[in-house]
């Protein structure tokens, strides 16, 4: 009965092992026995073909003896090295079977070949059990390393299924191990940045979510309380009516601002966007990024400063514009009456570069790393009813979406400046 271990993997795997090395053992016994089996009857066949051919040399030798009653040197060497004749080796087989001398007899009555033999297969035995011996401890060898190997893969595909994925194999040289590690290595990795994207982007999904519902609930609430006053107050004048109406109108306003927005970076994060680079002047998209904003500057009566080149760029003019446009948005946002603008294009072989600063209260140092996030809100922003911390998010976007960097540079109490780069090469 099999032993209960965690999950029922480890007891598996050794009983498993235990069951395949006893497998492997007798398997192994089996061949050598086998082995040492034909190898003995081989040596017996041949030593009772060399013992027939003694008895005949026997017979022909005393055969011929017999026959001629002498015999000279030559006669006897021919017989061992020739043959003899048959009637010979009759005469001298009739002649020496009355004394006990057959072919069938006993090796052990041929004390000479007797000692051949018995030393032969000695010594054949002896070579090769040590041969098999030496050849069990190679393979065996080989068989726990692949076991271990084994044992290693296992034990990391089994925290892989359990979330850890930090186990990762080195197997020396070029063999089939080696491309297998190398396989669960890819394989790992690839798995844990796909659950790590996982994560991420249910963490994103949920912030967003809370993001957006909270964003939300200020002009939902505030377009309700409207309603309430308008519909429990019929005797209110015109005056009151249109202020109402204007909040409402500016609550409408932001929440179809926001939708717009959220719905922008969503395409864009989500991979659905294809930006329709052509070559266009840099110029005339920062002054469309521009238009929109103009009421805002004279309402604020800022100082805007330009200072464009012409210059031609491949991008997509008509979402380059819109980053622009947030990026100005924000400076505008954080900036008091009668501030300053600068607005600077510059271009040459190596970059297209685009600086948009101003004097306004600048981003504390902590808020700085954090200030392209979405939704992110930090100390030094002027807290402003309208603004969700989503312009930035999606002005970096967009940028980066086209292969150019945005870059922020700013000191507290004295303004902040924001670098757009497109690499002329690219």
């Amino acid at each position: 009965m099999e032993q209960k271990c965690y999950r029922g993997v480890k007891c598996k795997m050794k009983y498993t092992y235990k069951n395949n090395y006893l497998k492997f053992n007798l398997l192994w016994s089996i061949v050598v026995a086998l082995l040492m089996i034909i190898l003995n009857i081989s040596i017996d066949i041949s030593f009772e073909k060399i013992k027939q051919n003694y008895i005949n040399e026997s017979y022909a030798i005393i055969g011929s003896f017999y026959n001629r009653q002498a015999m000279e040197e030559d006669t006897i060497a021919k017989i061992f090295t020739q043959g003899a004749k048959y009637g010979d080796c009759e005469k001298g087989k009739q002649i020496l079977s009355s004394y006990g001398y057959k072919e069938n007899m006993d090796i052990k009555l041929l004390p000479n070949i007797n000692k051949s033999y018995k030393t032969l297969k000695l010594h054949i035995n002896a070579l090769v059990i040590s041969s098999m011996f030496i050849l069990y401890l190679i393979v065996l060898i080989f068989y726990k390393k692949i076991v271990s190997y084994i044992k290693m893969i296992n034990k990391g595909i089994k925290n892989v299924v359990e979330g850890d994925f930090s186990l990762r194999f080195s197997f020396m040289g070029e063999g089939v191990f080696s491309v297998l590690s190398h396989n669960f290595n890819q394989m790992a990795e690839r798995l844990e940045n796909a659950i790590n994207q996982l994560n991420k982007e249910k963490v994103f999904l949920k912030d967003t979510l809370v993001n957006i519902s909270h964003q939300l609930k200020t002009p939902i609430t505030s377009m309700s309380l409207f309603t309430e006053v308008l519909s429990n107050n019929s005797s209110m004048d015109k005056g009151d009516v249109e202020k109402i109406a204007y909040k409402m109108r500016s609550s409408v306003y932001s929440m179809e601002w926001l939708i717009r927005k959220l719905l922008k970076l969503a395409k864009i994060e989500g991979g659905v966007v294809e930006y329709k680079k052509i070559n266009s002047s840099l110029k005339e998209t920062i002054e469309n990024a521009l238009e929109p904003l103009l009421i805002s500057i004279e309402e604020k009566n800022l100082n805007l400063q330009l200072k464009l080149q012409e210059g031609v760029y491949p991008h997509d003019k008509g979402w380059t514009s819109e980053a622009l446009t947030n990026i100005i948005k924000n400076s505008i946002e954080h900036i008091s009456d009668y501030g300053e603008i600068s607005i600077c294009y510059e271009n040459n072989s190596i970059y297209h570069k685009i600086s948009i600063s101003d004097n306004g209260t600048g981003i504390n140092k902590e808020d700085l790393p954090h200030i392209f996030e979405r939704f992110y809100k930090g100390k030094s922003k002027i807290k402003r009813k309208d603004s969700i911390g989503i312009g930035l998010a999606l002005s970096k976007s967009i940028i980066e979406g086209q292969g150019g960097f945005l870059e922020v540079e700013s000191i507290k109490d004295k303004g902040s400046k924001f670098i757009v780069t497109f690499l002329t090469n690219l």
